[in-house]
């Protein structure tokens, strides 16, 4: 694969799958979707920038369409983010406890082993849980 820096080096694959490679990125490149969250969509954004690095103007891709913008979502607020890292959360412990229950009855003589492994990704996780919530609430938005 040619290292492309320049439009000599463009150039210089010129007719190769390589250079209709390049050509379809630099296609892309032309816009970018920024979300607005005051008008509540997103908006696809002609940049021109990456093109004219190479020497290209926006006539040299006539057909480049933007791209379809994804659905709108509105922002959660921070009580909404720290309950779905608590459910999150909620749901792993139950699974750990379970693990761990479960080690308790049916492990045998690997019980102890098993136990201290459920219970070090029970600390684990709980101090993810704290850092995550002290991470949202610290947050400005």
């Amino acid at each position: 694969m040619a290292i492309v820096n320049t439009r000599v080096d463009l150039d210089a694959i010129s007719g190769t799958p390589e250079y209709d490679g390049f050509m379809s990125m630099l296609r892309g490149s032309l816009w970018r979707l920024e979300k607005d969250d005051t008008a509540r969509a997103w908006i696809a954004v002609e940049d021109n920038s990456t093109i004219e690095r190479f020497g290209f103007s926006r006539s040299d891709f006539p057909d480049a369409q933007p791209p379809e913008p994804p659905t709108y979502t509105l922002p959660l607020s921070k009580a909404q983010r720290i309950a779905a890292v608590t459910a999150e959360y909620s749901a792993h412990m139950a699974e750990l406890r379970d693990a761990w229950l479960a080690a308790a009855v049916a492990d045998g003589e690997n019980e102890t082993a098993a136990k201290a492994t459920i219970t070090q990704s029970v600390a684990e996780r709980k101090a993810e849980f704290i850092a995550d919530v002290a991470a949202i609430r610290a947050s400005t938005s």
